[in-house]
C-alpha cells in the first residue's frame, strides 16, 4: 500500500469514527425525545383507550391509579392543614409559657426585693430602739442622781418619750416580721407555681412537638406514595 492510499484510508476511518459518535449523541436525543413524547401521548390518550382490547388493562390500572391518587391527595391536603395547625399550637404554647415563666418570675422577683427592703426597715428600726433604749437607760440613772425638781421633771418626761418611742418601735419591728414572713410565704408559693408551670408546660410542649413529628412524618409517607403512583403512571403511558 502507497503512503497516499494509507493516509486516505486513516482519514476515511477518522471520519466514520466521529460520524458514529455523533450518530450515538443523536440516538440518545431522539430516544428520550420519543419517550418523552410517547409519555405525553399516553397521559392525553389513556381515556380512549377502554375499548381497545390490547390496551383495556391498563386503562383500568391507570384508572385505578387515578382514583388511588386522588384519595390520597385528600388525605395528605389533610394532614398537611392538621400539621400546620399542629405546628402553630406548639409555637403559640411555647410563646405562651415563655411569657408565663417571664410574668411568675418578675412577680417574684418583685416579692424578694420587698423582703429585703422589709429587712432592712426592721434593722434600722432595731438600731433605733436600741439607741432609744440606752439614752432612756442613762436618763433614768440621771433622774435617780438629780435633786433639782425641774430637771427632774424634764428628765421624767424625756425617759417617758424615749419609753414610749422604744415600745411604738417594738410594735412596728413585730408587725414588720409578720408582713416578712407572708411575704415569704408569697415567694415560696410563687417558686412552686413557677417549678409546677415550667413542669407542666415542658410536658404539653413535648406532646405537641411529638404530634408535630408524627404528622411531618404522615405527610412525608403520603408524599412519598403519590410519587410512587405518579412513577408507575408514567411507565403505563
Amino acid at each position: 500500500m502507497t503512503s497516499i492510499g494509507f493516509i486516505v484510508r486513516k482519514l476515511l476511518k477518522s471520519v466514520g469514527v466521529c460520524n458514529k459518535q455523533n450518530h450515538y449523541i443523536t440516538a440518545s436525543r431522539l430516544v428520550y425525545l420519543l419517550t418523552e413524547k410517547k409519555e405525553t401521548l399516553g397521559c392525553n390518550s389513556w381515556e380512549d383507550t377502554r375499548e381497545i382490547l390490547q390496551l383495556s388493562e391498563n386503562y383500568w390500572e391507570l384508572k385505578r391509579l387515578f382514583n388511588e391518587q386522588e384519595n390520597l391527595e385528600i388525605e395528605d391536603k389533610r394532614i398537611r392543614e392538621q400539621n400546620d395547625d399542629l405546628t402553630h399550637k406548639a409555637d403559640s404554647l411555647t410563646a405562651k409559657s415563655e411569657t408565663s415563666m417571664t410574668s411568675i418570675s418578675t412577680e417574684k422577683n418583685k416579692l424578694i426585693q420587698k423582703s429585703i427592703e422589709l429587712n432592712n426597715e426592721i434593722k434600722s428600726k432595731e438600731e433605733h430602739c436600741e439607741l432609744s433604749k440606752s439614752q432612756f437607760i442613762a436618763l433614768s440613772v440621771n433622774l435617780k442622781k438629780t435633786d433639782n425638781n425641774e430637771e427632774a421633771s424634764e428628765t421624767q418626761n424625756n425617759v417617758e418619750r424615749l419609753k414610749d418611742e422604744y415600745t411604738q418601735g417594738r410594735k412596728k419591728i413585730g408587725m414588720l416580721k409578720l408582713r416578712v414572713k407572708e411575704n415569704d410565704l408569697k415567694i415560696e408559693r410563687t417558686e412552686r407555681n413557677l417549678k409546677n408551670f415550667k413542669s407542666d408546660t415542658r410536658n404539653q410542649i413535648s406532646e405537641a412537638m411529638n404530634k408535630v413529628t408524627k404528622s411531618a412524618k404522615l405527610v412525608a409517607t403520603y408524599s412519598a406514595k403519590i410519587g410512587s403512583i405518579e412513577t408507575a403512571k408514567k411507565e403505563i403511558y
